[in-house]
């Protein structure tokens, strides 16, 4: 049990668990659209995933002067060198299997769109308007969905994409809010301390905890709506979501947890979707 728990924390510092949740995110929506994206597809997904959260944590780690506050990002400051080489070594991976497949050259250039999008964006609210640092967590999640979309929403027959198929991604994007507000919630003090920004230099920890439940609430009324509105095949879908939901609830009520215990519990959740798998 405890090499487990070794294994699954290595996970959580290099970021793979989320890396498994966008790819179980890919098989949500390719279900959801009715597509089969080949193993090509999922890696070129992985890799991207991948290196954005790496690039954002080494590009942390090398703005500490001092130790880091969390496991995550000290572990990025102790092999800084080993993960930027095996960083560079993947995106060369993913530059490669694009140009050199040719199946693959669709997603290109709507792919570069939305990786300069989103390079563009953080940077405008990160560095050129700070007061707008409360955008941050938003920006992610939707960022993180749009990117599990792309390849089911460019293969899909585009008859099969309705307002249900909308519906949907919008409750995705509200189950990864969520769960970035809460891992903001959780490393308050850390990023206090090493000075990282987030929605808390905008709102303070009681109007946060207030978000956070009140966008708890509206999300589980938001997905049993669904429940009784959607049609029937839909349903599977929406109780997926809505059952990270409540775990993300039930954590978040659960006074006294460690935050990177919390942090690797919350990204499991979004393995959730790999189900669907039992049932193609």
């Amino acid at each position: 049990m405890k090499g487990l728990q070794k294994i699954h924390q290595k996970l959580n510092l290099l970021s793979l668990d989320v890396v498994f949740g966008a790819v179980a995110g890919m098989v949500f929506f390719s279900t959801v659209l009715g597509v089969h994206p080949r193993a090509l597809e999922y890696l070129l997904l992985a890799l991207a995933v991948w290196g954005v959260y790496t690039l954002d944590h080494l590009i942390d780690a090398w703005s500490l002067k001092e130790i880091a506050q969390t496991k995550r990002h000290s572990f990025h400051q102790n092999y800084f060198k080993t993960i930027f080489a095996c960083w560079g070594t993947m995106v060369l991976l993913g530059t490669a299997l694009v140009i050199l497949s040719e199946s693959l050259h669709y997603v290109l250039l709507p792919g570069l769109v939305l990786g300069v999008t989103m390079v563009l964006w953080m940077v405008v609210i990160r560095k050129l308007v700070p007061q707008a640092v409360w955008l941050k967590e938003i920006s992610i999640a939707l960022f993180y969905v749009l990117g599990i979309l792309l390849v089911p929403f460019l293969k899909a027959d585009r008859e099969l994409i309705n307002s249900s198929s909308y519906f949907l991604a919008f409750g995705y994007v509200l189950v990864a809010w969520l769960n970035l507000l809460i891992l903001s919630y959780q490393d308050r003090d850390s990023d206090k301390k090493d000075g990282f920004e987030s929605i808390l230099s905008f709102l303070s920890k009681g109007q946060l905890e207030v978000l956070i439940i009140g966008l708890g609430v509206l999300g589980g009324m938001y997905f049993v709506g669904l429940l009784l509105w959607l049609p029937s095949y839909f349903h599977i879908f929406s109780g997926i979501l809505l059952l990270i939901l409540l775990f993300h609830a039930i954590q978040f009520l659960k006074a006294g947890q460690n935050p990177e215990l919390m942090r690797s519990r919350l990204e499991l959740s979004f393995l959730l979707p790999f189900l669907l798998l039992l049932f193609n």
